[in-house]
């Protein structure tokens, strides 16, 4: 939906009610487009893994009971560290509690036991 037609549905509402309204029209907007990507997926050719994965994730996007499922799996959502990264030809830096990790090439490798602010990329 669009900026000016979202005005005119909204514009006649109080500004609180104006506010939840548009964050529904928003959400409907965007489960629209995950609805249709999930199409697009599940429409996916190739027999290849890129093919199966690209269906899997379809067929995922299109069943809502099994999305909450998989996104309340704590063991699918992936523990990033937090702080700002830093990136270089080894691959993204980030500061953990008492110490550095590194992640690269799907990984997460543990390179420091001493914490600190990264400054920079590895010389």
């Amino acid at each position: 939906m669009g900026r000016s037609a979202l005005s005119c549905v909204t514009g006649r509402f109080q500004p609180v009610h104006r506010q939840h309204l548009e964050l529904f029209l928003e959400a409907l907007a965007l489960s629209e487009r995950l609805a249709r990507l999930g199409r697009q997926l599940a429409a996916a050719p190739g027999a290849g893994v890129q093919g199966d994965w690209s269906r899997g994730l379809g067929r995922l996007l299109a069943d809502r009971e099994a999305l909450d499922k998989a996104a309340a799996d704590t063991r699918r959502v992936p523990r990033i560290p937090q702080g700002m990264p830093i990136a270089d030809v080894h691959g993204l830096w980030f500061p953990a509690g008492n110490g550095l990790v590194l992640y690269a090439n799907g990984e997460w490798y543990p390179m420091s036991s001493i914490g600190g602010q990264l400054a920079g990329q590895c010389a």
